[in-house]
């Protein structure tokens, strides 16, 4: 009993983020943490089926995805864009493709 009053507490004084990339973590937590300083920000990577799944159950505050989500039980806003550069010495064999992804 006194674990669960111990993480109902914890749970009210806590933002849970889970998210499918770890870079959209690097601003986001702390921005929160000065949006919410007498709040503490824990967040976890997973993939996208189990933040998804996270949210729904409660687990998450808000997840972060790469799709958004289109249904009646969730807001989904754009956060950012992530480009991301795949590089490779000239002698790599995958440096004479012009993609690396058929």
């Amino acid at each position: 009993m006194t674990e669960r009053i111990r993480l109902y507490d914890s749970s009210k004084r806590t933002i849970y983020i889970g998210s499918c990339a770890p870079a959209p973590l690097w601003k986001l937590s702390p921005a929160l943490a000065e949006l919410y300083p007498e709040q503490t920000i824990s967040s976890e990577l997973k993939n996208e089926e189990q933040v998804y799944e996270g949210l729904k159950n409660g687990t998450y505050n808000l997840i972060i995805t790469a799709q958004q989500i289109e249904n009646d039980e969730t807001i989904c806003r754009e956060y950012c864009h992530e480009h991301l550069m795949l590089s490779l010495p000239p002698a790599h064999p995958l440096a004479m493709y012009k993609s690396v992804i058929p």
